[in-house]
């Protein structure tokens, strides 16, 4: 018994076919390592930065206001023959939006029996540009006409007017941003007021803000004019 044992241990272990089979699968695995290296790609990222200018902000700017929203640009280029070529991206913008801080601001007590109030006229409310997106969140998709031949121009084309139109929109977000604004330069004044000594419930009741675009200016006085 121990003798066939012994027998079976050697033939199960050494056999022809065995030793063959796994001398084909140590080949075949290393052709597919040989293959994996013959194929896989070598990636090289290089990245340089060029100052192209520095410049203060003239006394320094307050930022108000942010808001992300995802951004669709489409563009078609057709023809009657040729067919369309349809290019689309879809990107997450992060537009900003501030006043600057130096100049055009107007700061006045208001009181009356009950209340004493700060009134304040902030600058205008500006976005800062040019607008921020995502480009790792930027997708891209595209289809072209029979005879156009042209897709990756098209794309390319599309992807150069993100930056101005997202600029254009900005300016169009401006209504979207003013109440988020309100209540930051409301927070700000009021913390500067505390800062200084000046705000307690028995010195200001609130802060009432007005951005200068929306204070209508008194109509100058009518003058007589010589005949």
């Amino acid at each position: 018994m121990v003798l066939m044992l012994l027998c079976a241990f050697f033939l199960y272990h050494y056999s022809p076919l065995r030793i063959a089979g796994s001398t084909t699968d140590r080949l075949v695995g290393g052709a597919k390592e040989l293959i994996k290296d013959f194929t896989q790609d070598t990636i090289t990222m290089s990245f340089e930065s060029k100052l192209l200018s520095l410049a203060d902000t003239n006394g320094g700017l307050l930022e108000v206001a942010v808001l992300e929203s995802v951004e669709t640009f489409r563009r078609e280029a057709s023809s009657s023959f040729r067919g369309t070529t349809v290019s689309e991206a879809v990107a997450e913008a992060v537009f900003k939006f501030h006043v600057p801080l130096r100049e055009g601001w107007e700061i006045e007590i208001v009181e009356n029996e009950d209340v004493r109030a700060c009134r304040v006229v902030a600058p205008v409310l500006t976005p800062s540009l040019p607008v921020a997106f995502k480009t790792d969140g930027l997708r891209t998709k595209s289809s072209e006409g029979w005879l156009r031949w042209d897709e990756s121009k098209e794309m390319s084309a599309l992807v150069s007017q993100i930056t101005p139109e997202l600029e254009r929109r900005a300016y169009q977000n401006v209504e979207s941003a003013r109440e988020v604004a309100r209540k930051s330069i409301k927070d700000f004044v009021r913390t500067w007021l505390l800062e200084n000594g000046q705000w307690s419930d028995d010195r200001f009741s609130f802060v009432e803000v007005q951005f200068a675009d929306e204070v209508k200016e008194d109509p100058a006085p009518a003058t007589d004019e010589m005949p």
